[in-house]
């Protein structure tokens, strides 16, 4: 009964290792406890190697991978990565999740260092299949979330890089933006603000609005009250557009009416045309016919064009048609010349023959 008992206990932990583990290949795996702070174990790592971990993900459809063309089809789903390799990264939701009966708990942080020297950090959904290319790997246990979340932003805050992207800055936001961990939200919201670089900024600022839904439209609505910077309220525009909180659209129509700043207001009317169709065509219209400033216009006229031809195109007809103000009619008659929508073509056919 006692060899059973052993037997016993050492299958459960065996199955609790591989439960904590990715799927990954070709890697020389080494366990080690991170129980006694993260930071001490990424030190003592020495020569070229990956350090790996998981911690839990925020709630979402998350879909953390690598994918490329096949066969004239794109695959963004079930495929891998291979950590050495440059290959196209994706995140959100994919068509092969559909099927899934639940959504996956935590997700995985991999950092390369190289001669004591952290190079990158990426991550992945745990079923990503990952190819290590023959490198060592330390797998930590242990790792306390708001350990990973201090330490990622002590990465991202140690950039100099004022423009260029930086794979060990653009990947420790990325993973904090995919902490499930509340300090995340204090993290990216210090690295939105104006005291970083604007590069830091943007990136905090865009996976906020892309991975946290609701607290990340608190977060980019808050610094949007006491930040006037123009570069970080462009940013914000952008993040608001691609967030699933409902009050995001609101706020980016408020800022196309009322935002002091004229490059903010046709940021946001650009926005809006991307992401709500024709529900935002009266807020395009209302610009078009209201603000003062001719910049801000002439990119509401182009916000008309990126609506769906048909709600775009009557829609540049009618101003290029009715409209008063010369630089209107212009920009509006250019727009319609870029269609290849019969209506549009038949309307300058029309003024063509007059």
């Amino acid at each position: 009964m006692k060899s059973l008992l052993l037997t016993g206990t050492l299958l459960l932990s065996t199955l609790g290792l591989a439960a904590d583990q990715p799927q990954i290949k070709n890697a020389k795996i080494e366990q080690r406890s991170a129980s006694a702070g993260l930071e001490q174990q990424v030190r003592a790592v020495g020569g070229t190697a990956w350090i790996g971990y998981s911690v839990p993900v925020i709630a979402g459809d998350h879909n953390m991978c690598c994918y490329g063309w096949h066969d004239g089809q794109n695959q963004n789903c079930c495929g891998g990565c291979g950590l050495e390799k440059k290959s196209s990264f994706f995140e959100g939701k994919a068509d092969c999740q559909q099927g899934q009966l639940e959504a996956a708990k935590v997700f995985l942080v991999f950092m390369r260092v190289s001669q004591g020297q952290l190079e990158k950090v990426r991550m992945f959904s745990t079923d990503c299949q990952i190819d290590a290319g023959g490198m060592t790997v330390y797998w930590l246990s242990e790792v306390k979330p708001t350990e990973s979340v201090a330490y990622l932003a002590k990465l991202a805050e140690s950039s100099t890089n004022q423009g260029r992207k930086d794979e060990l800055v653009d990947g420790s936001i990325a993973a904090i933006a995919m902490h499930e961990e509340g300090s995340a939200d204090q993290a990216l919201a210090k690295l939105m603000t104006t005291g970083h670089s604007e590069h830091v900024m943007e990136q905090a600022t865009f996976w906020a609005g892309n991975a946290r839904g609701s607290r990340g439209y608190e977060i980019i609505a808050a610094e949007l009250e006491r930040n006037s910077d123009g570069r970080f309220r462009k940013h914000a525009v952008f993040a608001l557009s691609q967030n699933s909180d409902p009050r995001a659209q609101k706020k980016l129509i408020d800022m196309a009416r009322h935002d002091s700043n004229s490059e903010t207001r046709g940021e946001s009317l650009f926005w809006l045309a991307q992401a709500a169709g024709n529900k935002v065509a009266g807020v395009i219209n209302a610009a078009i016919e209201d603000d003062p400033n001719t910049d801000v216009k002439k990119k509401a006229v182009f916000a008309l064009s990126q609506l769906p031809e048909d709600e775009g195109v009557p829609l540049l007809i009618s101003q290029a048609e009715k409209n008063a103000n010369p630089v209107v009619r212009k920009e509006a008659m250019f727009w319609l010349g870029q269609s290849d929508d019969k209506r549009a073509i038949d309307f300058i056919t029309s003024i063509l023959e007059r």
